[in-house]
């Protein structure tokens, strides 16, 4: 199997036919387990030293601004930063604008879901929006969002 191919794998996470395990030195019976039921099913991969760290936030916004504040907080470093004489959290202003953002602009009618991921040199979201095609800035047109009865 070639990098890309792994890579895709995990991005995708686990389901029936994938299986992580964090275990990276010992055949523990918990991997062992999921050996046999692969044999015993249709197959399957098994990736050892894979941590499947995700928080699936299916509920309301405010609740999920909270967990994916959390998720972030406990996934990034928070360097020390001086806002004139009184530190602040870098970390959390940034993520307060992705988090707040990747909710109020979300298209809530699409069926695809909004991601923020986490990489090892990155952070990006994947989110479902309406975007009014344009070639050129001075070809652009706003989309009247609050319509109005006159």
């Amino acid at each position: 199997m070639d990098i890309h191919k792994l890579i895709e794998i995990i991005k995708q996470g686990e389901s029936d036919r994938v299986e992580f395990k964090e275990s990276k030195t010992q055949l523990t019976s918990d991997v062992l387990d999921t050996v046999c039921s692969f044999s015993n099913h249709t197959g399957g991969h098994l990736l050892l030293g894979v941590r499947d760290d995700r928080d699936v936030i299916i509920t309301n916004l405010l609740d999920s601004y909270d967990r994916l504040m959390k998720f972030g907080q406990k996934h990034l470093s928070d360097p020390f930063i001086l806002d004139g004489i009184q530190s602040v959290s870098a970390r959390d202003a940034i993520l307060r604008e992705i988090f707040s953002n990747i909710l109020a602009h979300r298209d809530y009618s699409s069926g695809l879901t909004a991601k923020f991921v986490i990489e090892k040199n990155r952070m990006y979201t994947e989110n479902a929006n309406l975007f009014n095609h344009f070639r050129k800035p001075a070809d652009f047109k706003g989309v009247q969002r609050n319509w109005s009865c006159r």
